[in-house]
């Protein structure tokens, strides 16, 4: 399949190809994500989705077009009709800064919107590049943000918190494929504040690579999960999941004030039965489930995380702090597991 800028976006071409948001997509949940592939749930443009849109529409110098196409933008009543909604007005002062900035101006010099394919852990992947630039050796991606410095989740960066780091990551690769080049990926960053900030930020080789053996562990089970040899797993709290949910049992009003601990007893009974199947079948699926479930909980910690095999074939967790990296066999993840009782006492926020 030829793929281009008018099916770019359809279920036909998500159906056959990964793509990076497809990709962040089945690890938030994995059942709007198929239904998402197939055509069978469409996900609502928020206000922030228009205002980067907005802000790449003027990168690719389509600005005037999207106000026209997008109608939604502009107030229609009272002494404010016409003008651009309070939302979107700071656009027109992200646009402003960046656009006085020489560095990202450099920065943003390139051809626009340029797709790219190629294949990584041996399915098919596809891209839109903001800015290619192979005469000078780059490409780069406008993301807009609420703050450059800003820490989520423990401590996790806007690039980080919204796996940019996988985009450029798979971005390189693709591109590295299609144009026999290795160009050095940079996000031009803009906020989205009433005086906004800007800054333009290198990814290094270093990231990106480790980011691409996580995604390879990840892309198998989601694979399998598009072509119908694995069920989807749904997250139970979004819009999709909440949407074909049905009342399975009656609640009682303990479950929603004391039910927290007894979750996490589930849980951790639930994983450790896991690890021990896992190990008896040596099964690297199940492994995997065993690595999403200690990385809801170390990510907070400032931690990274890698499930793979040794050189003598067995699973293993790599965790990684501060630049020290600590590898875990099977037996000493089951200790991790037994040792997240103590979690409670730290008042951590469990992932479920």
């Amino acid at each position: 399949m030829i793929i281009n800028k008018d099916n770019y976006y359809t279920p036909e071409v998500d159906s056959s190809t990964f793509s990076v948001s497809q990709y962040k997509l089945f690890k938030q949940c994995e059942a709007k994500a198929l239904a998402k592939a197939r055509g069978e749930y469409k996900q609502a443009e928020s206000d922030a989705f228009l205002l980067g849109k907005y802000i790449h529409s003027w990168s690719e110098g389509t600005l005037e077009q999207f106000k026209i196409d997008n109608p939604g933008l502009f107030s229609s009543r009272g002494e404010t009709k016409g003008q651009l909604k309070s939302t979107y007005q700071v656009a027109d002062k992200m646009i402003k800064t960046l656009s006085e900035d020489k560095v990202c101006n450099n920065f943003l010099q390139g051809e626009k919107e340029i797709i790219i394919q190629g294949e990584l852990f041996g399915v098919k992947w596809r891209g839109m590049v903001d800015i290619l630039n192979i005469k000078k050796g780059f490409f780069g991606d406008l993301k807009t943000t609420q703050g450059i410095y800003k820490k989520y989740n423990g401590g996790l960066n806007f690039i980080e918190q919204y796996g940019y780091i996988e985009q450029m990551a798979v971005y390189r690769e693709l591109i590295k494929q299609q144009f026999k080049v290795d160009l050095v990926p940079y996000i031009i960053a803009v906020t989205k504040e009433d005086i906004p900030d800007k800054a333009v930020i290198r990814i290094d080789k270093g990231y990106t690579d480790n980011k691409l053996q996580e995604m390879e562990f990840y892309t198998e089970r989601f694979q399998a999960i598009k072509e119908g040899k694995v069920k989807p797993v749904g997250c139970g709290s979004c819009d999709y999941c909440k949407s074909i949910n049905k009342v399975s049992r009656i609640l009682s009003l303990s479950d929603l004030w004391g039910g927290y601990m007894a979750k996490v007893e589930i849980a951790i009974d639930k994983i450790t039965k896991v690890i021990d199947k896992a190990i008896e079948e040596r099964d690297f699926m199940k492994m995997m489930e065993t690595h999403d479930f200690i990385e809801g909980y170390v990510e907070k910690d400032r931690f990274r995380s890698f499930l793979k095999f040794n050189k003598d074939g067995e699973a293993v967790l790599e965790l990684i702090k501060d630049f020290q990296m600590i590898t875990l066999n099977v037996k000493e993840m089951k200790k991790v597991l037994d040792d997240l009782k103590f979690l409670e006492s730290e008042n951590w926020k469990l992932p479920f």
